[in-house]
């Protein structure tokens, strides 16, 4: 298992439950799946002034307001 899986597989009920309280069920599956993906693409740009975890925190709730303001 790479380094990559390890994280998702340690971070990914974190992330499901974070997106569950502020979106909802219906929205769970599609948002964490973006948020790994968005997370993978900017790796580079992680500098380590916070955890891994904190940083995938922003991350989500950054996605999630972005997916609540599209439905106002």
């Amino acid at each position: 298992m790479d380094t990559w899986e390890k994280l998702v597989g340690r971070h990914q009920a974190d992330v499901k439950t974070l997106v569950l309280h502020l979106l909802g069920p219906e929205e769970v599956e599609d948002v964490t799946q973006e948020v790994f993906m968005r997370a993978f693409r900017s790796l580079s740009g992680f500098r380590g002034d916070c955890s891994f975890a904190t940083w995938l925190y922003h991350i989500t709730v950054n996605l999630c307001r972005d997916r609540l303001r599209r439905r106002q």
